[in-house]
This record gives C-alpha cells, sequence and structure tokens, in this order.
C-alpha cells in the first residue's frame, strides 16, 4: 500500500525525534501516552479544558527547554498556541474551575479571561450568573470597561438593533456563526477521511465505504450547504427590476471545494473501490487540509489547470483589507473552537489518563444523514 505521510502531515500527528532532544526512553514513553490521551479526547468541555491544561501543564516539566512547541504539534495535532491558552486556563482560573463548570463555560470564553485581573473575572463570572450565559463579545465588553446590561435592564439582540451599527452588528455576527460551523464541518469531515486512510495503512485493508460514508456525508452535508450560503450573493438581471444570485466564481479554488463537498455528501459519486483510496489521499484530504489550514496563504495542493487565470487580491495600503488569519484573534477563537469538535476516534480507556479524560464523554449519534446538529456558540 503506498506511502501516505505526506498526504496526511497536516492532519495527523507526526513521529517526533525523542533521541534528538537527548529525551530517555522511559520519558519518551510517557509523553507518548500523555500525547495519546490528548489526541483520544473528544469534544472539549468545560471540565476537559481544565484537565486538559493540568495535563499539559505537567508534560512541560517532563521535557526540555523549548521543546515543548515542537512536541505539542507533532504529537497532539494541536497549535502550540492553543496548548499554551489551555495551560493558561489551568493556571489561571483553577480557583473558578467549579464555578466555571457549573456555569458550563465556554473554552474561548475561558481563554478570553486567561490574563484578566481578577475584578474583571469576577465580572465576568457575574455576568454569567445573571444572564445564564456569556459569550466571547461580553468577556470583551467586561474586559474593555464598556457597559454591559445590568440588574433590571433589557439585554437587545443584536438582530433588533437598528441603524448601520446594527446592521453591521448582525451581518457579522450571523457570518462568523456560519464560518465557525463550517470549519467545525470541515475538520470533522478531513478527521473522518484522512483517520480511515492512516486505518488502512495500518491494516493492510482496503477501506470500507459503507462504514465510513454515513458520518462522512453528515459532515459534508452542512459543510456544503454552508460554504454555498457564504459564497452566494445576490446581483441585478435583466432591466434591474429583478435579481439573481452570484456564486463563487466557477474557476476559484473555493468554488472546486464546493464542488468537491457536493460530490462528498452522496457516497454513490465517490470514486470507485478500487481508486477511493488515491482518490482520498491525493484530491480529498489534500484539499480539505488547505481549506481547513491555519497559514495564511496555503500552497494549493493540486496542480493547476494551464488555462485557469489566478486572481491575486492585493491588501489596502491602509491595512484595513489586509487578510491576517494568524494574527486575527477572532479567527484564531473560531479555529480553537472548532479543533474541540467532537472526535471521530474513541478514548484508549486501556490507558488510565484517557480513561480519565474520557469519563465526561457523551453518548455518540449514530450515523445518518440528519443526524449531525449545528451547534453555535
Amino acid at each position: 500500500m503506498k506511502n501516505r505521510k505526506n498526504a496526511l502531515a497536516s492532519s495527523a500527528c507526526v513521529a517526533f525525534d525523542y533521541a534528538a532532544y537527548e529525551i530517555s526512553p522511559e520519558i519518551s514513553a510517557e509523553l507518548e501516552a500523555k500525547a495519546k490521551s490528548l489526541t483520544d479526547l473528544g469534544r472539549k468541555e468545560t471540565d476537559h479544558v481544565f484537565q486538559l491544561g493540568a495535563l499539559l501543564e505537567e508534560v512541560s516539566t517532563r521535557i526540555p527547554d523549548r521543546t515543548f512547541g515542537a512536541w505539542v504539534e507533532a504529537r497532539c495535532n494541536i497549535t502550540a498556541r492553543t496548548a499554551r491558552n489551555w495551560r493558561g486556563v489551568h493556571r489561571n482560573l483553577g480557583d473558578y474551575r467549579d464555578r466555571a463548570v457549573a456555569l458550563a463555560i465556554g473554552p474561548t470564553v475561558l481563554i478570553q479571561l486567561i490574563s484578566a485581573p481578577a475584578d474583571k473575572i469576577e465580572a465576568a463570572f457575574a455576568f454569567a450568573e445573571d444572564h445564564g450565559r456569556i459569550q466571547v463579545a461580553d468577556v470583551k465588553a467586561i474586559l474593555a470597561g464598556d457597559d454591559v446590561p445590568g440588574e433590571g435592564e433589557t439585554e437587545v439582540d443584536v438582530i433588533d438593533l437598528g441603524g448601520v451599527h446594527g446592521l453591521k452588528a448582525m451581518v457579522e455576527a450571523r457570518t462568523r456563526d456560519s464560518r465557525t460551523a463550517l470549519l467545525r464541518n470541515l475538520l470533522g469531515l478531513l478527521n473522518i477521511l484522512s483517520g480511515a486512510l492512516t486505518e488502512a495503512e495500518r491494516t493492510g485493508k482496503r477501506i470500507k465505504k459503507s462504514r465510513v460514508a454515513p458520518k462522512a456525508e453528515v459532515h459534508a452535508y452542512y459543510a456544503y450547504e454552508l460554504l454555498s450560503s457564504l459564497g452566494t450573493g445576490v446581483g441585478p438581471q435583466g432591466d434591474g427590476k429583478s435579481t439573481m444570485k452570484v456564486g463563487l466564481p466557477s474557476a476559484s479554488r473555493w468554488k472546486k471545494v464546493e464542488a468537491l463537498l457536493w460530490r462528498l455528501r452522496d457516497s454513490t459519486n465517490w470514486a470507485k473501490v478500487d481508486s477511493l483510496e488515491t482518490w482520498l489521499e491525493t484530491v480529498v484530504v489534500p484539499m480539505l487540509t488547505w481549506a481547513t489550514s491555519k497559514e495564511k496563504s496555503p500552497a494549493w495542493p493540486l496542480p493547476e489547470e494551464p488555462s485557469t487565470p489566478r486572481v491575486t487580491v492585493a491588501a489596502s495600503s491602509s491595512g484595513e483589507s489586509e487578510i491576517e488569519y494568524d494574527d486575527d484573534d477572532d479567527l484564531n477563537e473560531e479555529a480553537e473552537e472548532a479543533e474541540m469538535s467532537e472526535a471521530e476516534t474513541e478514548a484508549d480507556v486501556s490507558n488510565p489518563v484517557a480513561a480519565l479524560l474520557s469519563a465526561n464523554r457523551g453518548p455518540r449519534r449514530g450515523s445518518g444523514r440528519h443526524k449531525l446538529e449545528l451547534v453555535r456558540d
């Protein structure tokens, strides 16, 4: 069976050269066990993030200086930034753990509070207790000292705000929710298909479409609908008294992703059994990896068509139109939230740490096209 390391390098854990960092075999084995516990954990609920932070903090004491970031990215399939955030939650918000769990405060909200002074943290928890929930926007307002609805005041939903500012807030909120949900489903699809390839590599057996397709189709179905919605605009038609929907440019790369998702949503359109693995390895996984990449300008993984014109997006000299992914807090929050989606692999309960961290995992949903719910925080 063909070697798939290149195709899966961005979506699966890779080897770490412990010997190069002079890490003993005993500590290497311990770190490998912890890495498996981290990657096997499913959706990161509030308490899970505190547990993960504690686990990563312990790892940091067992690994040489300036090695932690390289190790966590190679062995845990998360970014060093995400790992630092989880450690920060454990270190700086440990005293608030019980309250955070009781209020079911989301991981992205906790991350916003890592560096906050005690009075701001207390204000955030008080807000959550008064309103029954708290979102990132609420935390940012509290940290900035902006007014938030107090006792006896009515909180106005952005959908009801008027004027230019209300219109902007409503559009941004809807777009942000759809973008986060799209990324969550793309990552879920990528995890399922890359996991199937890894299993085929390990066992030497062909991928059984009947086992992979039900879950993959659900993610592809929602991802297609979300991408189509985000990429569709409205333009004038004819004499200007009627309109037409304008989708993604036919030659664009995101249009190719959209077409791929359309195909993946129905497994009868997938490649035949004898070429399924090659198709997944050389086309599907690379395209999904490109679509979910955190790089500012990831390289397109497929050969360009000679006749296809490429469009260059120039940044404005004022910086207002500059595309910044890694340094954009909101986009990184969405990416981190999407990374916290339900994992498609079961935890290895023979590992005591994995068993501990998977103890709070809820029941898994069965397969079926319409059984996945989009959770928009």
